[in-house]
């Protein structure tokens, strides 16, 4: 029958869902840590495997956070000016911040200039966290999405998220000539527009499938190809290569969507209650991601990290790669608590987030 469901309103708080916030930033941790920490790297053999395993796994981290903005945001009917303030105050203190911090600290090569401090005091303009630039816009569209999510029956956006996930996962998975339809690897508003929809159109669903091990298996099955994939890729004609990058390593890769889409729905049926900790560190995470991921402090962190001069022993290269993503993690859970203590008051562990 063609009809729509009722958004329906959760009282209890899932925290099986700030869970996987906490774990999705720690994974984004881990992909910068293989990406900027081992880059150029010339790899033996063994040590090769442990970053494909560790990048497989990890991949599902942006399209997490996205699905779960999607979830929680799909019955609102305004622009939630607030969320946004919120959201540019956190991003200004964490650019200006870091640019001043790196100012001070010696053999940076980053000194003071004030055409520097005006591009660290506008980083939605200048691009300086992509993520950050797509989800302050996502969450500017948001209620004209919403506009579409409620007027629509349950058949015309089943139609509409296939036609989509055609368009934007599957044929980019498969097309080696390139992104003809401008989803830049799952980098772009288009891309975190879709996800919202698949999001909204679970929650309106109201979890169509009630038994979580399918979502584990479906995940858990997928990670094993994807690791596969990676680990296969390096042997391959490179027309097999550009196939696999396409779908198990961009964001909006066929294989990757279906394993974001399973781990989130694991977690959103879970509804494991867990100690409040885990709610307060996922509402701090995401300055986890706003400290390491700010362009003046990239290069010293991973400079500093020296992965490289344990690139040949895989048991080390392990241990060091969860060292410092954990003391990475840690540092920027830090961070934003002493932020959140200055700008609010001492009101440390109020949700800022995704997931208010």
């Amino acid at each position: 029958m063609n009809e729509k469901k009722e958004f329906t309103v959760k009282k209890e708080r899932n925290t099986s869902i700030d869970l996987l916030k906490a774990i999705a930033m720690f994974m984004v941790v881990i992909l910068h840590t293989i990406k900027y920490g081992l880059a150029d790297v010339e790899f033996v053999k063994a040590s090769k495997i442990v970053c494909d395993v560790l990048q497989g796994v990890s991949i599902v981290a942006v399209n997490c956070f996205v699905l779960i903005t999607g979830y929680f945001m799909c019955d609102t009917t305004k622009i939630n000016w607030g969320r946004l303030l919120r959201l540019w105050i956190q991003v200004e203190c964490f650019s200006i911040g870091m640019y001043m911090m790196m100012c001070v600290v010696p053999n940076t090569g980053i000194t003071f200039n004030v055409t520097d401090l005006i591009r660290n005091a506008m980083p939605l303009l200048t691009n300086q966290y992509w993520f950050v630039t797509c989800y302050f816009l996502l969450c500017i569209i948001a209620p004209f999405l919403n506009v579409f999510i409620n007027a629509v029956e349950n058949d015309e956006y089943r139609k509409v998220l296939i036609i989509l996930t055609i368009l934007f996962s599957v044929i980019p998975s498969i097309n080696i000539f390139g992104d003809q339809f401008g989803t830049e690897n799952g980098y772009s508003l288009i891309w975190f527009c879709i996800l919202y929809l698949i999001a909204a159109y679970i929650r309106r669903m109201d979890n169509f499938i009630s038994t979580t091990n399918i979502f584990f298996g479906i995940f858990l099955s997928l990670t094993v190809i994807n690791i596969i994939l990676r680990i296969v890729g390096d042997y391959v004609p490179e027309i097999i290569q550009v196939l696999i990058r396409n779908s198990a390593v961009a964001y909006n890769g066929s294989i990757v969507l279906i394993m974001s889409v399973a781990l989130f729905e694991y977690a959103l049926n879970k509804k494991t209650q867990m100690s409040s900790k885990v709610t307060k560190v996922a509402s701090l995470s995401f300055g986890v991601y706003l400290w390491h991921e700010n362009n003046n402090v990239r290069e010293y962190i991973w400079n500093q990290a020296k992965l490289s001069n344990v690139a040949d022993n895989w048991l080390l290269l392990l241990v060091k790669i969860l060292g410092v993503a954990i003391l990475v993690f840690t540092i920027g859970i830090l961070m934003e608590s002493i932020r959140r203590v200055v700008i609010y008051g001492g009101r440390l562990f109020k949700n800022y987030g995704m997931h208010d």
